[in-house]
């Protein structure tokens, strides 16, 4: 049966222990990256934009979640509105978490670095941008299931937060997705 790493130690594979020496001659254990690093390809600098923009527009977004969440518009007592609504707060913060993450100095990543910066944005993005569209499209639904389509100032401002956040996200995904990304062998270990 093979061993698969849990969620505690899912990198511990792209790590060694080597014994090495301190300033007084002590010998101590030291953790060493020996898995592939992952380096953003193109020039530094329009890379560097398209980081800076995706922390921009995810900043952007993560305001008008939250200001979403303050209107009192015709469908918000709904359980398939508000609750899609509430529930994409949690990856909003994966998301924030990821943004600061991201690796702006452009140097290479370990695969732990890559995980929790880039793909967790990518991922957290799609799930606020479902929870959104989810939300978005249960409006029309209560709409339609309440006959009430009379729209207020607060429910306009609603579905255009709503839109915004959706543009804004994909906005997002195509910055990063234009980053090419290459993995490459770790050549500093040392093979016995």
């Amino acid at each position: 049966m093979k061993a698969t790493p849990d969620l505690w130690h899912k990198y511990t594979a792209d790590y060694e222990l080597v014994t090495v020496k301190d300033k007084k001659g002590r010998e101590r254990k030291e953790a060493r990256y020996t898995g592939p690093w992952f380096c953003l390809m193109g020039s530094s600098g329009a890379v560097r934009t398209k980081l800076i923009l995706s922390a921009v527009c995810g900043v952007i977004l993560a305001g008008l979640l939250v200001w979403s969440q303050i209107f009192n518009h015709s469908s918000a007592w709904a359980v398939y509105v508000a609750v899609p609504q509430a529930v994409a707060l949690f990856p909003l913060l994966y998301l924030l978490m990821g943004l600061m993450s991201l690796p702006y100095d452009l140097k290479p990543m370990e695969r732990p670095g890559y995980m929790h910066g880039i793909i967790r944005v990518c991922r957290s993005l799609v799930a606020v941008m479902v929870l959104c569209g989810i939300s978005l499209i249960g409006d029309f639904i209560y709409r339609a299931v309440a006959k009430d389509w009379l729209y207020l100032q607060e429910d306009i401002w609603y579905l255009v937060i709503l839109a915004g956040i959706l543009v804004l996200g994909g906005v997002i995904l195509y910055l990063l997705y234009s980053i090419e990304i290459a993995e490459r062998a770790n050549h500093a270990v040392h093979k016995e």
